[in-house]
């Protein structure tokens, strides 16, 4: 049966979200955007419970050690990390690399090969077999059960989510200490943001990022309801003084 899988472009919003669909003879299939659809040639769209169904049953168990090594490390392991790691999976495990150098090769020459036939009038022209043959009995590299290797782990670099909440204790801490209000509020106020984006991006450290976001809310309405008060009391304090040179005023005309 034969294919093509393609990717294009859509608008939406201010975003360019990309559509992934592999069409067959017999059936197409979208992937991205969600939700992931099959669509027949005879019978149309299967029903959820079917796509489920076929997903587990022809599923490769790379794309399920993906989606574990995403769920332990609490990170988003896209495609580019799934590389990456099965590079190094490979290195670790003495196993050849899951593409060749003939592979870069045949993956190379289209550029120079486009440039040939697009000075030749659009002519095709064949990418050379560089195997001479040898692919049809070489063992494939790509092993997608992850029949041998599949056991390198994924730690999560914590560093910069410790560095910035170690920041944002600091900020906290100076937002309590400095007497000043414009500049405790300034410390507060960007202690505030950092804990925030530490609570968005850390997934082990969130608790400690959710009570300083707390703390720094909690003394920033606290210096809000003080400065408030001290308003309210200057103010008074000034409308009695206003009222007492009113009255003053009015007793020196009288006695003139």
């Amino acid at each position: 049966m034969g294919g093509c899988t393609g990717q294009s472009e859509v608008p939406v919003g201010w975003f360019l979200p990309h559509i992934q669909r592999t069409h067959g003879m017999e059936a197409s299939v979208q992937g991205y955007p969600p939700p992931s659809r099959i669509y027949k040639r005879e019978g149309g769209y299967v029903t959820p419970e079917e796509y489920k169904s076929l997903e587990e049953e022809y599923k490769p168990n790379v794309l399920g050690k993906k989606d574990l090594m995403g769920q332990q490390s609490g990170s988003e392991f896209g495609a580019d990390v799934l590389m990456m790691w099965r590079l190094i999976d490979c290195l670790h495990n003495g196993l050849p690399l899951d593409m060749d150098v003939y592979d870069g090769v045949s993956m190379s020459s289209v550029l120079p090969l486009s440039e040939w036939s697009v000075n030749n009038g659009s002519y095709p022209i064949n990418i050379p077999d560089f195997t001479k043959g040898a692919w049809k009995t070489n063992k494939p590299n790509m092993d997608i059960s992850l029949s041998e290797g599949g056991d390198t782990k994924l730690r999560r670099n914590e560093s910069f989510e410790r560095i910035l909440l170690s920041v944002s204790a600091i900020l906290v801490l100076m937002g309590v200490i400095v007497i000043s209000p414009v500049g405790g509020v300034f410390f507060l106020a960007f202690g505030c943001i950092l804990s925030m984006i530490a609570l968005l991006c850390s997934k082990k450290y969130r608790y400690i990022a959710l009570v300083l976001l707390l703390i720094s809310i909690a003394i920033l309405l606290g210096r809000y309801f003080q400065a408030k008060r001290h308003y309210e009391s200057h103010r008074k304090l000034a409308m009695k003084a206003s009222a007492q040179i009113q009255n003053l005023r009015k007793d020196v005309f009288l006695y003139i």
